[in-house]
């Protein structure tokens, strides 16, 4: 028997829309897919087989809601070597022949048969022995499991079955409630009396003996809350921002541009550098350039009519109006931005002091609608997100000094305005926070003033309280038993029906244990050895009775470095390798008790199987996966450790049949495509070297734009010069940049231009990264891989 192909998906987990595949499925078949894509589906499905439930595909369809009915279609060869259908539909596996010959190592095998977190439970340590029992043992097991699972849920139940008078009391309490007899009670009586004593004590608590303690308690006070203007300089800027100066004509701007272009290195600053130095040179009498010294009368009557164009047009620039405008807009930015900048909210610390000082009333207030009040203010103060305003105004005043560097650069010209609506709204959203909040405050402090009234000069009557209290107490447990009868009478039966459930457990787990006593001793032998094969070699497993209420049930001891380990120590001693290879190592011990014959049918499917494992347990793991090769029908491998293949691959060689698939995901659905065996042995540099060149040759459409600059950077020049990085390296050279790389490595003055020619070439503003032209992208990577590789070492 063996898993042919899967030939479609339907609505099951992110298998949305798979529409089957051509490949067909080997004696070794790897499926490669990253979390979330899938592999969890798929592991769920082959369970689903296994157990022939239903109820694992049903409960996962696909998110979004989808009103396609869910469907697998699989293939499979029988035993006469005929391929044939086997298919789920309409909520069940239809012809499932295959379910017995199936083995499923995942997160459910590890949940059911190890233990649940860090601490292993009487549950899980029936589990560890369940699946190694004859077929009358698994029917016993069986019903053993389904009445504990319904007596935790009638234990469970039966909590919320309490009377609830007593609910969360003692057993003893409990007990007393349940046998109080109310057949001589009367109700009405109970009731009423009940009224009169609550009235009469309330009018007594009134008086209490110590008053001049609550008198002294503090009142809590309103916040004065400040008016903030920084949405007022926020427009202010923006004003100032928005401004241009449309009196300098077009052809003034024209001719300053053209010289600026002709003349300037910095173009971005000319115009106040070309006013600093226009400035200063209407005031030079001497006549001499401010810069260099040199004469700057004119030669000749052209040169004098550039130099008298080229004063006139500054002149015209920086006259007297437009340099009051820069003026003005300059201050009115920079007093605007300080403005902000102080701004400061903290009034929050000073609501929580409030809110504390409030909280001393809790206790002593016991009106509902001040309570109520008290959970306002609590709610309140949570609204009041002052970080997130504080990191909102951050924001802007490094955005407004961006701004304002650009005015600067060009005031004659608008910039765009500051968005802060969302500031806006948030800060007034955050304004009638504390606003709500100070009423809150002062309808606390009414209530407190009219609370400490009632507690000046009065006398204390506690003997009296005391004995009210006695009486009511007594009232109100009549009055609860009286109301709640039929609830005590369900109780009572709930914890009879436990009682009788409990007595048949024991007697069916008598009868396991007695068939099961000497096969068990010849299993744990199994699992010891491979346990110390998957490399726990400081690790023994010791089969253990215990006494714990029940009569015995089977146990797992674990010894450490020859001594017994407790629950508690699991969490220092125990990693998650270790739990794992124990995990392992129980379901390898299944497969090898099989009989032969049954090996030979036996198909199994591992899921992730050396997640955390260290490289000795992963050569163990493969070397005995390697070895049930021949002895089983089939293995199917998935796992999201690519390093897991590759060295599974390299041990195998191409000495096993093996077919590798990848899960892929687009918006819609999970695929499953083939993969080659070298996507997995490659190096890192043979991949992205492979990428490039069947771009360059046509062969593939993935875009390399963005592999070409770490090809070269990462992977090209660390390989083929680490002699030059490590000289370099070591004489404390500057290597933190490509452009200083390529400097140490080449001193050839034609070679380093070239290699910076590839650099510039390759950031990511350059023309092949923002053209959209695929040969432009061709033709740089077929120069570069080309010069690279007839390089003259």
């Amino acid at each position: 028997m063996k898993i042919k192909r899967i030939k479609e998906i339907k609505n099951i987990g992110t298998f949305a829309d798979f529409n089957g595949c051509s490949f067909e499925f080997e004696d070794l078949t790897f499926i490669y897919g990253l979390n979330t894509f899938g592999k969890t589906t798929l592991t769920d499905i082959f369970q689903s087989l296994k157990n022939n439930d239903p109820s694992l595909v049903i409960s996962r369809k696909t998110i979004p809601y989808s009103t396609t009915s869910q469907k697998i279609g699989l293939s499979i060869i029988d035993e006469s070597l005929r391929e044939k259908d086997l298919v789920f539909q309409n909520q069940t596996w239809g012809n499932n022949k295959i379910s017995e010959y199936i083995e499923v190592f995942g997160t459910e095998f590890i949940h059911k048969n190890v233990f649940t977190g860090l601490t292993i439970e009487r549950d899980n340590k029936k589990n560890f022995t369940d699946f190694i029992l004859g077929e009358e043992g698994g029917r016993i097991a069986e019903k053993i499991e389904s009445d504990k699972k319904i007596i935790r849920e009638k234990n469970a139940n039966s909590k919320n079955l309490i009377p609830r008078f007593v609910k969360g009391k003692s057993q003893n309490e409990i007990d007393k409630f349940l046998k109080f007899d109310i057949t001589t009670l009367d109700k009405n009586y109970v009731d009423k009396k009940l009224i009169e004593l609550q009235s009469q004590k309330n009018e007594e608590q009134k008086r209490l003996q110590e008053p001049q303690k609550i008198i002294n308690l503090s009142d809590i006070k309103k916040a004065e809350i400040p008016e903030f203007t920084i949405t007022k300089s926020l427009e202010i800027i923006n004003n100032c921002l928005g401004q241009d100066y449309s009196n300098i004509k077009e052809e003034v701007l024209n001719g300053l541009n053209s010289h600026v272009n002709q003349h300037f290195v910095d173009t971005q600053n000319s115009s106040n550098w070309i006013k600093q130095g226009f400035d200063n040179t209407k005031k030079n009498k001497n006549k001499n350039c401010l810069f260099c010294g040199q004469s700057i009368i004119a030669k000749d009557e052209n040169d004098e009519e550039k130099f008298i164009n080229l004063v006139n047009l500054y002149d015209k620039y920086f006259d007297i109006e437009y340099t009051n405008y820069i003026n003005k807009v300059g201050v009115e930015l920079d007093r605007e931005l300080k403005s902000i900048d102080k701004v400061s909210f903290g009034l929050e610390q000073k609501f929580v002091i409030q809110y504390n000082i409030a909280q001393n009333y809790k206790e002593l207030i016991i009106d509902q609608d001040f309570q109520d009040l008290l959970t306002d203010f609590e709610q309140k103060l949570k609204n009041i997100k002052e970080d997130d305003l504080e990191f909102q105004q951050k924001v802007l005043v490094t955005d407004i000094k961006l701004k304002i560097e650009q005015k600067n650069r060009k005031p004659y010209t608008s910039i765009s305005k500051v968005n802060f609506s969302e500031f806006n709204t948030n800060l007034e959203t955050y304004l009638n926070n504390l606003l709500e909040v100070n009423n809150i405050i002062e309808s606390i402090a009414q209530n407190i003033v009219i609370f400490k009234e009632k507690y000046r000069n009065l006398q204390s009557i506690k003997d009296i309280i005391n004995l009210l209290n006695i009486q009511i107490t007594d009232l109100e447990y009549q009055k609860n038993r009286i109301e709640q009868d039929e609830e005590c009478k369900t109780y009572q039966q709930e914890l009879m029906d436990i009682r009788k459930m409990e007595d048949d457990k024991k007697i069916n787990k008598l009868n396991l244990e007695n068939q099961q006593s000497q096969y068990l001793e010849k299993y744990f032998d199994k699992i010891n050895t491979l346990f110390k094969k998957f490399g726990s070699h400081n690790f023994k497993l010791e089969r253990k009775n215990e006494n714990n209420g029940d009569k015995p049930v089977y146990t797992l001891k674990i010894i450490f470095h020859d001594c017994e380990i407790t629950n508690e120590q699991l969490r220092s001693v125990f990693s998650e390798s270790d739990r794992r290879a124990l995990a392992l190592a129980i379901f390898w011990a299944k497969i090898t008790l099989k009989t032969d014959e049954e090996k030979t049918k036996t198909i199994i499917i591992l899921d992730d199987p050396i997640t955390s494992f260290d490289d000795n347990r992963i050569t163990n793991t493969i070397d005995l996966f390697k070895i049930y090769l021949e002895k089983v029908s089939q293995i199917i491998i998935l796992t999201h450790y690519p390093n897991f293949i590759k060295i599974f691959s390299e041990k195998t060689k191409e000495d096993t049949i093996t077919k590798f698939f990848e899960i892929e995901k687009d918006q819609v659905t999970s695929k499953i495509k083939n993969i080659e065996r070298k996507v997995f042995i490659e190096s890192d540099y043979e991949k992205i070297f492979t990428k490039i060149n069947n771009y360059i040759e046509r062969i593939s459409s993935d875009c390399i734009k963005t592999d070409l600059r770490p090809f070269l950077e990462n992977l090209y020049l660390p390989t083929f010069f680490a002699k030059q990085l490590r000289t370099a390296k070591k004489s404390g050279k500057d290597l933190s940049s490509l452009k200083n790389i390529i400097n140490e490595i080449f001193t050839d003055e034609i070679v380093k231009a070239r290699f910076q020619t590839f650099r510039k070439n390759t950031n990511p503003d350059s023309h092949i990264f923002t053209s959209n032209n695929k040969e432009d992208v061709i033709n740089f990577a077929e120069d570069m891989m080309e010069y690279l590789y007839s390089f003259n070492f």
